[in-house]
């Protein structure tokens, strides 16, 4: 399925209000455009071009992500509890600045630098089961 462009969305949004009366409510098929453009563009840039609130916006992917149990773009922050060995072991003591970060698929972000490698992989391991 090819990515919908905003400019073409913002067409189809223009078509429907000089077809309408002012107070018709958005019909389902536009405001799921919108929320692919969610996928690609930023809230307030959406909300600008299609002439929507960005509340609106926010209260639809939010009812749209509860029916299809799914995490909205817009996660908050969870803490996950990584058992990671002593203080000491911990940085890297020759300075390379290994850094790693690791986005899941639930949109989780780890990042992290100036570890071992060891500790690294061990965090690694813990994050991508969810531990």
């Amino acid at each position: 399925m090819a990515q919908l462009r905003i400019d073409a969305v913002q067409r189809d949004f223009q078509a429907w209000r000089s077809s309408t009366s002012k107070r018709s409510k958005i019909p389902e098929d536009l405001w799921g455009k919108a929320l692919q453009l969610l996928e690609r563009y930023p809230i307030n840039e959406v909300s600008r071009k299609l002439g929507v609130s960005g509340s609106q916006l926010y209260a639809r992917r939010k009812q749209q992500a509860t029916k299809t149990n799914a995490l909205p773009t817009k996660n908050p922050v969870n803490f996950m509890e990584l058992n990671i060995p002593s203080m000491t072991a911990l940085y890297d003591a020759h300075g390379s600045g290994n850094r790693l970060e690791i986005k899941r698929f639930d949109g989780l972000v780890l990042a992290m630098q100036q570890l071992s490698e060891s500790v690294l992989l061990q965090i690694f391991n813990q994050f991508m089961r969810g531990i």
